[in-house]
């Protein structure tokens, strides 16, 4: 392996077996009917390919991302690099010391406590007493922990041991840090001072970092390069811009119909008045991909236990950043408020769709009249907007031209 690579990987591949019979639930049975089912109903199994022939190098002080659609074979590979798994087949190579941050309480013993464990996770990478205890307070202040580090990481919530295994995992001498979804479990203030910090170990401490999450607008943020992963095979592995352009090509196909949110979790405790949601044409068919200028309707139903005064409908369109691109509302689009409905369907017209291609969210939202959520289902639903020729000119917007584009004229004088 070269000089400049902290990894290499080479025809990485990982199968598992998958037991296919499904076992009745039990019922009381003698001794001669157990024997028939074993006898007769044998197990069959079916081979799982997690990754298939992988291949890749990474340089030190890369920060690259790994991306794809659940079961794509992120987490396996990961699993892999930290030598939690072993492969199937295949050979990688690593330079330097590991660290991982894979799930949530992973490389911490439950029953030790905080100060315990951040030396043992300091044992385990090669690292002295003297070289820790050296580290020890940059680890504590950064993961906000201090008043809980003489309690058992058992007593911790799961934000909490977020906070210190990326604090031990970024501080702590490792030369390769790899980091799966597990950030999403801290909060937002936390997730930004993480991020920035690994920006920070790759250009100022030449570590390498593989970041796997669903969130692509923290992995464009941090990764100029993106290796995109396709039912265990690598589909793309280049800039963050051509990597994220194929994933929404090849993960994201919005499912039409009424989609049901009655049964979705809400934080905060929050009534589930919205009950279902979905995108149609003004003729009022279902569909999940509009042109771009063309008019698209955005519905959901509602079902409240009771009447609320100055009833607010909100619907919040984001890009595939994170980034909310704008806010239809009943308030801001007409000055108008709704009292004592119980029940009813919104419609968000939009006779003229004026975002660029790509994939788009939504997040809806029920509002009392000073602006508190009554209920609120983020993410809720998908759809896309595809090219259309709307100026007749030779050529058409993409979303490298923005997310949005503007009627204008133009006078050259």
């Amino acid at each position: 392996m070269k000089k400049d690579l902290a990894i290499q990987v080479s025809q990485l591949s990982k199968k598992y077996l998958i037991d296919t019979f499904h076992h009745s639930p039990p019922v009381p049975q003698n001794t001669l009917s157990i024997l028939k089912t074993n006898l007769f109903n044998k197990n069959k199994t079916e081979i799982f390919w997690a990754l298939k022939n992988i291949n890749f190098k990474i340089k030190k002080g890369e920060i690259v991302g790994i991306v794809g659609a659940n079961g794509a074979g992120k987490s396996t590979l990961l699993k892999i690099l930290s030598q939690i798994v072993e492969p199937t087949s295949g050979e990688v190579k690593l330079r330097g010391k590991i660290s991982s941050l894979l799930e949530v309480g992973t490389g911490f013993n439950p029953e030790l406590t905080g100060r315990e464990n951040i030396y043992l996770n300091g044992a385990i990478l090669g690292m002295s007493r003297k070289e820790i205890e050296r580290k020890f307070d940059n680890i504590i202040d950064f993961s906000g922990v201090k008043k809980f580090l003489d309690v058992p990481i058992k007593r911790y919530s799961s934000g909490m041991q977020v906070r210190l295994a990326f604090s031990v995992a970024a501080h702590l001498d490792s030369d390769i840090l790899l980091i799966d979804e597990v950030l999403a479990v801290g909060d937002v203030e936390f997730q930004k001072k993480c991020l920035g910090k690994i920006d920070d170990i790759s250009k100022n401490e030449s570590r390498t970092v593989l970041f796997v999450s669903h969130n692509i607008g923290i992995v464009k943020r941090l990764c100029n390069r993106i290796i995109l992963l396709e039912n265990g095979k690598v589909k793309l592995d280049g800039s963050s811009d051509d990597a994220i352009e194929e994933y929404f090509k090849v993960d994201h196909t919005p499912t039409e119909g009424k989609i049901n949110l009655s049964s979705v979790p809400r934080r905060d405790n929050l009534v589930k008045a919205i009950t279902s949601c979905w995108f149609q044409s003004l003729e009022g068919k279902s569909k999940t991909v509009f042109a771009m200028g063309k008019p698209m309707q955005i519905c959901y139903h509602f079902k409240l236990n009771k009447s609320y005064p100055d009833l607010n409908f909100t619907c919040m369109i984001f890009n595939i950043y994170g980034d909310r691109v704008t806010t239809l509302s009943t308030f801001l689009n007409q000055n108008k408020v709704y009292n004592n409905i119980k029940e009813g369907t919104v419609i968000f017209n939009v006779p003229c769709l004026r975002l660029t291609p790509g994939a788009y969210k939504i997040s809806l939202y029920l509002l009392d009249k000073i602006g508190n959520s009554i209920d609120r289902t983020e993410m809720a639903a998908e759809f896309k907007v595809m090219p259309n020729n709307i100026f007749s000119s030779i050529y058409t917007f993409s979303s490298g031209h923005g997310f949005l584009y503007l009627d204008a004229t133009i006078d050259v004088v």
